[in-house]
């Protein structure tokens, strides 16, 4: 007997592949009572004490099991590589004989998992469903919950957790530029000053346009990676809001030019105080840092990518 569920889509907050395995759980159940469908069944406890637990055995190699994996199937030069920052696997060590992962578990209110080591990289979770972890010696990992995929071990430059943090703080830096610039700039006319040559000037503009331009794009991302399987559609199909992020992001690389030519200009000519040419600096190392995301994850529109 075989039992196979076909789906279209994420489903309602991501829970199709989840409700089309207990779908699965539940037949074999209805139809083989009390046999091994059961003891994986979706709704054995994480202390259910009916269930026998796994005989462990030591793994000498369980640290280097530990650190960030991505799906090995991720598209690497489109639109859809920024999958990638969003759909990684975060293993640790649990105790001595033990891993922990989150971001494997097909069970959206139970996203962290507990494995128990068999030996020779292969591992059996506690409770749950009871599946089964394994590790090849290339640094793959595979389960048996998600046969389909393998997932790959990225290197610390590599992590989605660190390429994250990188356009996070970089966008931060950029909307505080695009407050604080325009402030100065108002603080000194309301003074009376002496007015800064045009170039010093179009180039503080430039440092505003890139942080409301950073604000704009973050918005309109975050818009489209909301909905999973609507971001799956417009990227073969297009739409508005796709065009808006692209376009919203090769306009940021473009800025990013102006602001760092400003930068290097500002510390040649002497533009504003020292601390003014330190706050720009920062403003155009935060661009450049943005932007290389944007090129990495080809988030802007051609030529860029």
């Amino acid at each position: 007997m075989g039992v196979f569920v076909v789906f279209n889509g994420d489903g309602t907050d991501g829970r199709a592949a989840w409700d089309g395995k207990d779908l699965i759980n539940r037949i074999v159940d209805a139809l083989v009572p009390e046999g091994p469908a059961a003891a994986g069944n979706a709704t054995v406890a994480e202390e259910d004490s009916t269930v026998p637990a796994p005989e462990s055995s030591a793994d000498p190699a369980l640290d280097s099991y530990t650190g960030t994996y991505r799906p090995a199937r991720v598209s690497r030069a489109g639109l859809m590589s920024v999958e990638g920052l969003v759909a990684g696997v975060t293993v640790e060590k649990d105790g001595g004989r033990g891993l922990r992962t989150t971001g494997l578990s097909l069970d959206p209110d139970r996203p962290g998992q507990r494995w128990l080591a068999l030996g020779n990289g292969l591992f059996r979770e506690r409770g749950g469903q009871r599946a089964t972890l394994a590790f090849t010696e290339e640094g793959v990992l595979v389960s048996s919950a998600t046969p389909s995929t393998a997932y790959e071990r990225l290197a610390w430059r590599q992590s989605p957790a660190l390429h994250l943090g990188v356009l996070g703080l970089g966008m931060a830096a950029l909307a505080l530029g695009a407050l604080v610039l325009p402030a100065v700039a108002l603080l000194r006319r309301s003074r009376g000053l002496t007015p800064h040559p045009p170039a010093a000037r179009a180039a503080r503009a430039a440092g505003a346009a890139a942080g409301l331009t950073a604000v704009a794009f973050t918005a309109a991302l975050a818009a489209v990676v909301a909905d999973g399987n609507a971001m799956m559609e417009s990227v073969p199909l297009g739409s508005p809001l796709l065009s808006a992020v692209t376009a919203l992001g090769t306009a940021l690389i473009c800025l990013t030019l102006a602001v760092v030519a400003g930068a290097v200009a500002a510390w040649l000519r002497g533009w504003w105080t020292v601390t003014g040419r330190l706050l720009f600096a920062v403003t155009a190392t935060a661009a450049v840092a943005t932007t290389s995301m944007l090129l990495r994850y080809h988030l802007v529109w051609i030529p860029f990518t």
